[in-house]
């Protein structure tokens, strides 16, 4: 069973609560990315086939399982501790590249951002920011408001860092 596609054609992940800080990358990049916050592994491995998603672990013990190693779940067992290695196999992995749609997901609920107009979240931003911004993304599920500001350069700038040391570039 090949995992679905997103709406762009992209891969889907579901990612253990070993690994979290990789979904948060995922999320960046633009990946449809679910993190399982804990429970049994069989909830996990479950809702990866309901779903078709990727999943993503840590956990050797899941590999051993037989809709791991029968095919019928799609699986990365991350081999390094370090969240910017794990998110380096994956996008070495998968072969993942820039497809343009970084910064297009709520990093905290994984829902797709829409484009708002400055008025309708004038009461939502900080004043100053409101005046020097004027393009704006929000999160229609928990409502957070996203712009281009200092935090998000410094995201674009780490995940250059990630996806050239993946591609061999530095």
């Amino acid at each position: 069973m090949k995992p679905v596609a997103d709406e762009n054609n992209r891969p889907r992940f579901i990612v253990d609560n070993n690994a979290g800080k990789v979904a948060r990358w995922l999320r960046i990049m633009g990946f449809d990315s679910v993190f399982y916050r804990g429970g049994p592994d069989s909830g996990l491995i479950e809702r990866a086939m309901a779903e078709r998603r990727i999943l993503l672990t840590r956990d050797t013990r899941i590999f051993k399982r037989r809709v791991i190693t029968g095919g019928a779940v799609q699986a990365i067992l991350l081999k390094d501790d370090d969240p910017e290695k794990q998110v380096q196999q994956v996008i070495g992995t998968l072969h993942l590249g820039d497809t343009g749609l970084a910064f297009t997901r709520c990093l905290d609920c994984n829902v797709q951002l829409i484009q708002v107009t400055p008025e309708e979240i004038k009461d939502l931003v900080p004043p100053f920011v409101f005046q020097i911004r004027d393009v704006y993304r929000q999160c229609p599920g928990c409502k957070r408001v996203f712009w281009r500001g200092s935090h998000r350069l410094s995201m674009e700038e780490k995940l250059n860092q990630l996806t050239s040391k993946v591609e061999g570039r530095n």
